[in-house]
């Protein structure tokens, strides 16, 4: 090869590895753009992690008082019938 072969290729070789450089920029963008988003929505879901445990304790609680009335319910009924059957 001649000295102007190899400054060619060299000038060549440089476009090649500037457009490689260029193509590198663009995907660690994307990565930045899409660690943003992977990073709000991982904010979202400890967000609606909370909501959703907060919900679980009201759920919970609104099933003991259910469960109360229910139990309530059932003791005045099995004493009705306690006292329907003696009447007999």
């Amino acid at each position: 090869m001649t000295t102007d072969e190899y400054g060619q290729l060299i000038q060549f070789l440089g476009q090649q590895f500037a457009q490689v450089d260029a193509r590198f920029a663009r995907v660690e963008g994307e990565f930045r753009r899409i660690d943003g988003k992977v990073e709000r929505l991982n904010e979202q879901v400890a967000g609606l992690r909370g909501e959703f445990d907060q919900f679980r304790v009201e759920v919970r609680a609104e099933f003991v008082g259910v469960r109360d009335l229910i139990r309530l319910s059932h003791a005045g009924l099995d004493r009705r019938v306690r006292r329907l059957e003696e009447g007999r």
